[in-house]
Parts: structure tokens; sequence; C-alpha cells
């Protein structure tokens, strides 16, 4: 409520609505038709983005402009030197040479992916992170399968992909965006056996210079020509590391539409079966589990408004008297708790 304020202050006098988070498809369109007017301009859908719109390209592009210019923070874009992408991990899509999609993008929670998983049970070891139907791996397998015209040059994952457009070129990926389409990180390379199934592409270390922006996009952005943009990682990863210190035995939980919970130990531990697996850090291991235990089960009971209104009572100093872990659906961190659907 506190960003929506600031932001109603800042974008006053335009022609501005704001529109609650609700889900995308019908519930979001019938959310935004609720509340724009003959005149509206500007849509901010919170927790998301903005929508510019106006008669004109030339309209659309100065409206754009007075919102950055309103909402900027007093950041000198020369003065940024270094760029790194951090997104969800497992959400990808092919390209072709010229980063232009060829398939559909698939999220990191689409699965079903059985004639995919079996080719991928057919080469790697047992368990591995990669075997099940909706493994990164067995997605990225389905895209490859859906490129019937042999258009595609790369395989990006959601950060792979911003930081390419960045670039203007493609074709890496880092370490821990990789770990679920098969990246070994105890050894820091692509397994042999990952050759039976597709060409993975090229693997570089999180934090690894790559190379400055395209002309053309730090001149759209005014942004520093000789910014240099690095490998970075995932989103739950960014969040541990902006959050506490390098000390084994720390954790993070980040909670969104689903949960994500990270803690760092001095020795590297995987279990398949019950949603486990560790990220290299440094010298540790980040150990990580993920549920479908997550922000998106209150959507299955709340409106966005009633949760705005709830949210209002919950006092994080006391101590919820709730125990229970809905898991909607499959996912890495429900199997062993829910393996056949919803289960509290």
């Amino acid at each position: 409520m506190k960003g929506r304020a600031i932001a109603a202050e800042k974008l006053a006098g335009l022609p501005v609505v704001f529109v609650p988070y609700a889900r995308p498809g019908l519930p979001l369109t019938q959310a935004i038709m609720a509340r724009v007017q003959s005149d509206t301009q500007l849509i901010v859908l919170e927790n998301h983005g903005l929508i510019c719109a106006a008669q004109r390209v030339a309209k659309v592009a100065a409206l754009m402009d007075d919102v950055d210019a309103r909402l900027a923070l007093g950041i000198d874009p020369h003065a940024i030197a270094r760029i790194g992408v951090d997104a969800t991990s497992g959400s990808m899509v092919l390209t072709d040479a010229a980063l232009r999609p060829v398939t559909r993008s698939l999220m990191y929670n689409a699965g079903g992916f059985v004639i995919e998983a079996a080719r991928v049970a057919a080469h790697a070891p047992d368990p591995h992170i990669t075997r099940d139907t909706g493994s990164a791996l067995a997605r990225a397998l389905r895209l490859v399968a859906e490129d019937g015209g042999g258009k595609a040059v790369h395989l990006l994952h959601q950060a792979d992909f911003i930081a390419a457009l960045l670039m203007g070129t493609g074709g890496w990926s880092d370490e821990n965006n990789a770990l679920k389409t098969g990246h070994d990180a105890e050894t820091g390379r692509w397994p042999d056996w990952l050759g039976g199934v597709g060409m993975p592409p090229g693997l570089v270390p999180v934090g690894a210079a790559l190379q400055p922006l395209a002309p053309d996009v730090a001149a759209e952005f005014g942004l520093n020509p000789m910014a240099m943009v690095h490998a970075c990682t995932t989103d739950s990863i960014a969040a541990f590391l902006a959050a506490v210190r390098l000390t084994p035995g720390l954790g993070v939980t980040s909670l969104g539409t689903t949960l994500a919970v990270k803690l760092l130990s001095d020795r590297r531990i995987d279990a398949p079966n019950l949603g486990l697996y560790s990220h290299k850090l440094r010298k540790g291991w980040l150990v990580s589990v993920a549920s479908t235990t997550g922000g998106g089960v209150l959507l299955q009971f709340f409106t966005p408004v009633q949760m705005t209104e709830l949210s209002q009572h919950i006092d994080p100093q006391v101590p919820s008297r709730w125990t229970t872990t809905p898991c909607p659906g499959r996912g890495n961190g429900s199997r062993s708790m829910a393996p056949h659907g919803p289960r509290a």
C-alpha cells in the first residue's frame, strides 16, 4: 500500500489507474476493465509493471519518458558500470542467431514431458535432478522437438535471454541457471552423458564478464556504452546473496508464487527424490529446495482485494498458529509431501 501511495504521488496529474494483483488471463483482464476509463493512458499493474497507451507511437514514447523521469531514483545511468540479470531458473525459450524466438517459451513450472524424461533417463544417473517429467532439461528437449524448422541456435533461460538482448548476442548460461539442465556443479562442466541428449549452451561461472552493452541498447536507455554485462544467477540465489552473509548454517526463505528455501552448507547435499539439490557458491554449497507451497496457494482461496485487506492485520512479531502446508500441485519440493495432489 505504501508503494502505491508513493507511485500515485509521483504520477499525479497523469490519467493513471492502479490495478491490484490478479491472476493472468481472465481475472486480470476483468480487473483492468473494471478500472480503466475512456481517458486512461497509464495502467499500473501492482506487483507486475506498467502499461502505457495512446493513439500514436510517438505519444506512447513521450508518456513512457515522462513516467521514467517521474519514477527515477536519482541514479545517473552513465554511472552504471556493471550489469547482471537474475531471473527464474527453468523458464526458457529457443531463439535463432538474431535472438528471435523460434518456439514458444515454457515457464519454470511447466511439466508433463514424459517422452523427454524417458530420453533423459536413458543417459542420466539415477537419481538425478534432470530425470523428472517437469525438469528443466525435459522442458528444453520439448522445445527442441517443437523447432520443426531447425532454426534454433540458442537455448536461453530467462536471465540468459535478457542478458543476450542487452549485449546483442547469446550462447551463454551461468552455472546456477544451468544446474537443472544438467550442469555438474562438482566438476564445473557439462557431464559426458549429456552429449547423448543434446548440445548444451556455453557455460560460464557466476559473475563472469561477458560483453559490453550493445551500442543501440545503451543509446536507447541512456546507459554507459562501456557498461559490462556479467553472468548472474537465479532469482532466489540473488535473494540469498542480498539477505545474509556467506556463513555456513545461514538460510533464506523466499516467498513468491512458490516457496524457495536456501541454506549455505560446507558440504554438498543432493536428494532428488526429496527435491533437494545444491548450487556451488564460492567455497560452499547452497542447499536448495522449492515448493508449490507459496503465495499462489492463496489465490485459490482469496481474491487479491481480500488478501490486501487481511494482510493489514498480520503482526510479523507474533508466530502464526497455522502449521498446514498446502501444496496445490506437484513441484520440486512437494513430491514427498504431495505426490498425488494437494495435501495439507
